[in-house]
């Protein structure tokens, strides 16, 4: 569709209020946005992408451990780290352990399970067309819901999505980029909790036939358009700058306005 379109698409179902809500009145969960600047890109976690298709999350909580005392040689962590957590699977889909951490390190480009979304179709939009890549005709921006009824169901041997919201002290990134997060976990054995791909979760539903959870469709967008887009966006003050807040993010945004 055109960004005419898309536009036109999304009014109807993104909130008329600023007040937040975890879920609507019907008790379904908001609708969620990311953008992929090359629309075969499948919906992959930085950690599947560093080659980890499946991964104990004791052992990945590990691995955070060792590098939050190696990235501490540069800055001093100021999140908490509880080591000695409890990251069964039933503790860990009730209360994901280190959240604010692990978002942090994602965020830091550690290879991550978490999938990161925004409650902003714009800020999807940003990320969609913010690169020119060779050969690529169209982008792509993803809409999520993680249930469009009351509550999820699902079976413990199988890969879940279970989702992380926006109140938490991770980064000055995760405030302005609107961030939430996914991530799928299923239970091997008594109760180890295993990090699982996210498209292995969305076959499941698929699979089961659960219409009511773990929706996700998209909109693809040709990149022809890139002009448009970026200068609604520029007007909506959506830059490198206001999303990244660092100085490489300032001068691609005056390269924006002078290239």
């Amino acid at each position: 569709m055109t960004w005419k379109e898309f536009k036109a698409y999304i009014d109807p179902i993104t909130p008329k209020t600023v007040r937040f809500h975890a879920v609507d009145a019907n008790g379904a969960s908001p609708v969620l946005f990311r953008g992929h600047a090359d629309s075969r890109w499948g919906l992959k976690t930085t950690l599947e992408r560093f080659g980890h298709a499946e991964f104990p999350l004791l052992s990945y909580l590990r691995a955070c451990s060792s590098a939050r005392r190696f990235a501490s040689n540069h800055l001093p962590a100021e999140i908490p780290f509880d080591e000695h957590c409890e990251c069964g699977y039933e503790q860990s889909t009730t209360h994901f352990p280190n959240y604010e951490y692990l978002g942090f390190l994602r965020h830091h480009g550690f290879p991550s399970p978490l999938l990161d979304w925004t409650a902003s179709p714009y800020v999807a939009a940003f990320f969609a067309f913010r690169s020119i890549l060779p050969e690529v005709t169209t982008a792509r921006i993803y809409l999520y819901r993680s249930h469009t009824s009351h509550g999820k169901m699902h079976s413990r041997t199988d890969p879940g999505l279970f989702i992380q919201g926006p109140f938490a002290t991770i980064h000055e990134r995760h405030a302005a980029q609107q961030c939430w997060y996914t991530i799928s976990l299923k239970c091997r054995g008594d109760d180890e909790c295993v990090i699982t791909p996210h498209e292995a979760a969305f076959e499941y539903a698929t699979q089961r036939a659960l219409v009511a959870q773990d929706s996700v469709e998209y909109c693809d967008l040709p990149v022809s358009e890139r002009d448009e887009v970026l200068a609604d966006l520029f007007a909506m003050n959506i830059t490198p700058y206001t999303l990244f807040r660092t100085m490489d993010s300032l001068t691609e945004t005056a390269a924006w306005r002078v290239l």
